[in-house]
């Protein structure tokens, strides 16, 4: 007999923009407050990295979005 499943569908998209900062580490400080404040938005994005799962069957174990779990397209 056929059931219901819960899944789960994890995506990794990449953009890149341009930050004007002092530095590496600022650039990024600066990135991370735009991103969070909806001034960064990345859609719709390059897609990298697919996941599809079934959270009934598989306990969920955050990873890396490079890891190897994940479609890379």
């Amino acid at each position: 007999m056929a059931q219901s499943y819960n899944i789960r569908i994890e995506e990794t998209v990449t953009e890149t923009f341009p930050v004007t900062a002092d530095s590496p580490e600022d650039a990024v400080s600066k990135a991370r407050r735009l991103y969070y404040d909806g001034k960064l938005v990345l859609e719709p994005g390059t897609l990298i990295g697919l996941r599809i799962s079934c959270t009934d069957t598989e306990p969920y174990v955050p990873e890396d979005f490079r890891g190897e779990s994940y479609e890379q397209f």
